[in-house]
């Protein structure tokens, strides 16, 4: 049974497909969290892995696979931070291999073992928060102060000997400084990819590897050939020195051979590349002057092969990251040495407290303790300076300070509810203390917003919050349930402006004085009715007396022709005195004048007559209704082709002209809704002449 500070409770290894059980008791003086930090074991770059944790049932974590690894021999590690509670807790593991782009080779029964290091139990931290020491939200080049900054996408960043910073920019092939105010300025690079030597701001970079600062005021710098990288295992490196006074100079270029055996020839393709090479990570100065380089070199070996039935069944294998040191000599000349590094390349500050990066978290670790989250944020990249408890990191395109303990970050949370949309402007976790964001609810769709609760209120779709702590919003959305009565009052239960998606929804119609029956405009009679809101919801409801006699024909119409309709609701059956919603629909550029009756309202209420009654809406004519005649020449009949264009349901008049007495109609008609008529027509002369007048 784990208790509180106890390390690996679970077995040092986990077979794939097995789940291993743990029962932890958590002491009541928390809260604690549970710290699981585990590596995998694994021999191909196309495989990968399944991990899943359970705490009392509940899966908290799976699927953390081989697609965070850099290279086959990489440890995968996993740090999560579960909040935990006092009692009893039941935590599962359940390991997975899963085959990858060597599946071919390896079958499917084929596992590979977790190896997990360590389950402990550390009380909770405060979160941190961060600021911003230079660099924009979008990459770029600019040099200058803070936000005014700009770097590209691409950079490295290590701790200078004046208590900033120096930037490797490979986007923009130029090395750049930051001083602890946030100024930038450009050291070296004249923007162009290359490696030529010679004064500062004229030499020429590629992409940066490692930067290193000196007390005499020198940096070291190694960056890397990427046309050699492309397509061959060799990379082509360049050791340089920018001097203090400006000069850059070139003190080695190449590659570093391994000497370490190659693929086993019987099983794998011969390696055609010859000797193998050390991928170069980093440099940095030792005492005395001399220049140390980090090199990273994966290989596997003592293949055993079983057969089965005419192919593979197993496979047994070993392979290994060799992470060294590397001494760059005098003259030169590269020479392995027997030290090596930490993957992690963690940085620590004087009281040996270490911080580096997994993923897109920042962790603490102090001399005699675990490592804990102290910081998450889903662009951080790399850990560049520890000042005391204050970390510089980049992230994205900027460079970070992650603030100490007595600048706690703070969290913001929103959640949209009621229907479908987002929140657009939530910071980055965590936020430091006393900052004013300012968060957009943005309805998708036909949803409505509605109002905010939680730690703060509004009924405007913008808040602004100044955060002292953690916050929690919530974002109501809604849609709108109307209905238009007419002979009756209607009521809601529960009444509200806007109804959240799956809400039901009591709609009562009680008809008027004198007025004993309910009438909804799609066919329903009951004066209560239950709605389910699944979106805007629109209807009509009328009150009328169900034992008057049946209404004569209401009848509507439209002139012009074509120039509009008419909607009414469509209760049924109408009854003497049901009130009718009649509305004039005009068509594209016809303007609506008046109906029949005299009335000049488009929308207007009747009711339902005991007498046959014909209203018609009448329409004007379009502000512009050119028309166009064309003519054609005679043809073998002795006749014109005459063509008459216009607007649809437009009455016209096509004349030709009689010599100087005037001119004779031939047609009148309506235009048809083509908007295009023709004849053909017997000239009076040599010369004919035609026209078209219209009207409504």
């Amino acid at each position: 049974m784990g208790v509180l500070g106890d390390a690996g409770p679970l077995p040092a290894w986990l077979s794939s497909g097995y789940w291993v059980e743990q029962i932890i008791e958590v002491p009541e003086d928390g809260p604690y969290d549970l710290v699981v930090d585990g590596t995998m074991s694994h021999s191909n770059t196309g495989d990968s892995g399944i991990l899943r944790l359970e705490v009392d049932g509940e899966t908290v974590i799976q699927n953390v696979g081989g697609s965070e690894r850099t290279t086959a021999a990489d440890p995968l590690v996993v740090h999560e931070r579960l909040h935990f509670t006092a009692g009893s807790h039941s935590l599962r593991l359940f390991a997975e291999y899963v085959a990858g782009g060597f599946d071919f080779l390896i079958y499917e029964w084929y596992r590979v073992p977790y190896k997990i290091q360590d389950f402990w139990l550390t009380p909770s931290v405060q979160r941190r928060g961060s600021v911003v020491l230079a660099g924009g939200s979008e990459p770029g080049y600019a040099d200058g102060v803070g936000i005014n900054a700009r770097f590209g996408s691409d950079f490295i960043a290590c701790a200078g000997s004046d208590g900033g910073l120096l930037v490797g920019d490979s986007a923009n092939h130029r090395i750049r400084r930051v001083t602890p105010e946030g100024a930038v300025t450009t050291l070296a690079g004249s923007g162009d990819a290359g490696h030529t030597d010679g004064y500062a701001l004229q030499a020429t970079f590629w992409d940066f590897t490692g930067l290193a600062g000196t007390a005499d005021g020198n940096v070291w710098i190694l960056d890397n050939d990427p046309q050699v990288a492309g397509g061959d295992p060799e990379r082509l490196y360049h050791v340089r020195r920018l001097s203090s006074t400006g000069e850059v100079s070139t003190v080695w270029q190449g590659s570093i051979a391994t000497g370490a055996p190659a693929y086993n020839p019987e099983y794998w393709l011969p390696n055609e590349q010859g000797a193998q090479f050390y991928l170069l990570h980093g440099l940095f100065e030792a005492n005395g002057g001399a220049l140390l380089l980090r090199g990273s070199y994966w290989f596997c070996w003592d293949y055993a092969l079983e057969t089965c039935d005419g192919g593979p069944c197993n496979i047994h294998t070993a392979c290994r990251t060799d992470r060294d040191v590397i001494l760059l000599m005098a003259d030169g000349s590269p020479e392995k040495t027997d030290e090596h590094w930490d993957a992690k390349q963690p940085l620590s500050n004087a009281a040996g407290v270490v911080f580096f990066g997994s993923g897109d978290r920042l962790l603490r670790q102090p001399p005699d303790g675990h490592p804990q989250t102290i910081y998450r944020n889903p662009a951080l990249r790399t850990v560049a300076s520890v000042q005391a408890e204050e970390v510089w990191v980049t992230e994205g395109a900027r460079v970070m300070r992650v603030l100490d303990d007595e600048h706690p970050g703070c969290d913001l949370q929103v959640e949209v509810v009621g229907g479908t949309g987002r929140v657009e402007g939530l910071p980055a976790w965590p936020v430091v203390p006393g900052t004013r964001v300012t968060v957009m609810a943005i309805p998708t769709g036909e949803a409505q917003f509605s109002h905010w609760t939680g730690d703060a209120t509004g009924s405007k779709p913008v808040i602004s919050v100044v955060l002292e702590r953690d916050m929690r919003l919530k974002a109501h959305l809604g849609y709108p349930l109307e209905v238009s009565a007419n002979g009756a009052n209607v009521e809601f239960e529960p009444d509200l402006p806007l109804y959240p998606l799956g809400l039901e929804v009591a709609v009562s119609a009680t008809p008027d004085a004198g007025l004993d029956s309910i009438g909804w405009s799609d066919g329903g009679g009951d004066r209560t009715r239950w709605v389910k809101v699944d979106g805007p919801w629109s209807i009509l409801v009328a009150g009328y007396r169900s034992s008057s006699q049946p209404a004569a024909n209401l009848r509507t119409s439209v002139l012009p022709p074509h120039s509009g309709t008419v909607e009414k609701t469509q209760f049924i059956p109408y009854h003497v005195g049901t009130p009718i919603w009649l509305s004039a629909v005009a068509s594209s550029g016809y303007p609506f004048l008046h109906w029949s009756d005299g009335s000049t309202e488009a929308q207007r209420l009747v009711y339902a007559p005991d007498t046959p009654l014909e209203l018609v809406a009448e329409f004007g004519a379009p502000p512009a209704a050119h028309t166009v005649v064309e003519t054609r020449g005679l043809t073998v009949t002795g006749k014109v082709r005459v063509v008459v264009r216009g607007t649809p349901g437009f009455r016209y008049q096509l004349q030709q002209r009689l010599d100087q007495s005037g001119w004779q109609t031939l047609w009148n008609g309506i235009m048809p809704a083509t908007g295009e008529t023709e004849y053909w027509v017997r000239p009076l002369g040599r010369m004919a002449f035609y026209r078209a007048s219209f009207g409504p």
